[in-house]
């Protein structure tokens, strides 16, 4: 490319990470990260650890600073200063410094838009808050210290919206749930999300599948309304879900998806050639449907930066898409998905089906051993795996992971179970919980 000046948008998970590779692509670029928070390089997902208080300092949250950036990887950081408007003509962006009302135009020759996304629904009141950021985090913390609230419900049933739940039971408080869905856990099927639900109840979190309208109460704390009944807490946390920040991009001229968030080719480039996007604001290919999803997590703002870092510094780099791994810790229990669902993979595949199985996190024989649940949904006509879903104590992420793979490299069932995996009593059993739900799904194939 031109000598000349990377500017990116947002310094966060996409924007820091697209930073770090651009330097290394070329060392000589001149390199500018604009954000308008006081923080850089936040680690949000950990967030519900830290208003549990299992992270104590907020600060280990932040990866890397600004100072280090500056000093360590010569990349010029701009915090407190928002983006207003991009103008693709002139290649150049107007900025705001927040605090002293500041404006100023930054020229570039490639950018990178990297703003993340935010919260669906973030009404605001005394007691009411979301959980994106750091300001966020804070805000939550200092309430819950100062004000020692005794009830508080989460309005969505998603993974955060559970985890942050779990981080107010461990602080002794009376919580409750709603979930406007007939489920909790969206994406991922019944025989997981159920058995979750009925976990959590036992271990005295109530659930409610109710739309829920929140306002502040007069008396103080917070009201919410249902259709059919009234409740008031002492505070409120808003997961509703995420939706994509895409305002600047559009209005740059950059091309929009179906799910609203930037549409962009392999390389992470929009559809104005010197400028590329990555991060929540984006939209991917699921690698089993085939489809453009939006799916904001942290691994894939990561891998997405990372390809426009390195594009946008001259090289030649591709982000092929996702299979949609997640997984999350509600109190001790852990639920962790890759792949398709039921209902998306009987959409995307046809004909298929799904086998359910129960094992031990490790020999059945050796102490702290404990049950996993495991799903999946395959081809009937291949056998094909399409999906996997596992809920369990321990050892469920990674053997998701070992899943993750085999769907990546659309292993059929036949070949997975004849994966070498590791045995030894104190860590899995000698059938592991992925060998045997496989085994358990090929009696279905050969009835």
């Amino acid at each position: 490319m031109e000598k000349g000046k990377l500017l990116i948008i947002g310094g966060n998970a996409a924007g820091m990470s697209a930073a770090s590779q651009a330097r290394r692509t070329d060392p000589d670029l001149d390199i500018t990260v604009i954000e308008q928070s006081p923080h850089i390089s936040a680690a949000s997902c950990g967030l519900p650890y830290f208003i549990s208080g299992e992270i104590k300092d907020i600060n280990s949250l932040i990866v890397r600073t600004k100072e280090y950036f500056e000093k360590k990887r010569n990349i010029k950081v701009l915090t407190l200063t928002k983006a207003v408007r991009i103008h693709p003509s002139s290649k150049s962006v107007e900025t705001l410094n927040i605090v002293n009302g500041a404006k100023a135009d930054i020229a570039y020759s490639r950018l990178i838009i990297a703003v993340g996304g935010s919260a669906v629904k973030s009404d605001s009141g005394k007691g009411i808050f979301t959980l994106r950021n750091i300001e966020d985090g804070l805000a939550l913390k200092q309430f819950i210290d100062s004000s020692s609230p005794l009830t508080a419900a989460v309005i969505g049933g998603g993974m955060i919206g559970l985890e942050t739940a779990s981080s107010f039971r461990k602080l002794g408080m009376k919580v409750t749930v709603f979930e406007g869905g007939s489920s909790i856990l969206p994406g991922f099927d019944s025989e997981i999300s159920v058995l979750l639900e009925k976990y959590l109840m036992e271990n005295n979190m109530e659930i409610l599948k109710s739309k829920a309208v929140v306002s502040p109460s007069p008396s103080g704390g917070v009201d919410i309304k249902t259709p059919s009944q009234s409740y008031h807490y002492d505070m409120v946390l808003l997961t509703t879900g995420t939706k994509p920040s895409a305002a600047l991009a559009s209005a740059a001229g950059c091309e929009l998806g179906e799910t609203g968030a930037v549409r962009t080719n392999q390389k992470m480039q929009t559809s104005i050639p010197s400028i590329y996007a990555a991060g929540d604001c984006v939209e991917v290919k699921h690698l089993v449907s085939g489809k453009n999803i939006y799916m904001p997590l942290g691994t894939t703002a990561n891998k997405t930066g990372r390809v426009a870092g390195i594009n946008a510094a001259g090289g030649d780099e591709r982000f092929r898409g996702i299979t949609a791994s997640s997984a999350g810790n509600v109190l001790d229990m852990t639920v962790a998905k890759t792949g398709l669902s039921e209902e998306d993979a009987r959409e995307a595949a046809g004909e298929i089906l799904s086998s359910v199985s129960e094992s031990t996190s490790r020999s059945g024989y050796y102490p702290g051993s404990s049950k996993i649940i495991t799903k999946l949904i395959f081809s009937k006509i291949s056998g094909q795996l399409l999906g996997a879903q596992m809920m369990g104590k321990e050892g469920v992420a990674k053997r998701i992971d070992v899943l993750a793979v085999c769907i990546h490299q659309k292993m059929k069932l036949r070949e997975i179970a004849g994966l070498d995996l590791t045995y030894a009593p104190p860590v899995t059993p000698a059938w592991d919980p992925v060998l045997k739900a496989v085994n358990s799904a090929l009696l279905k194939i050969k009835k």
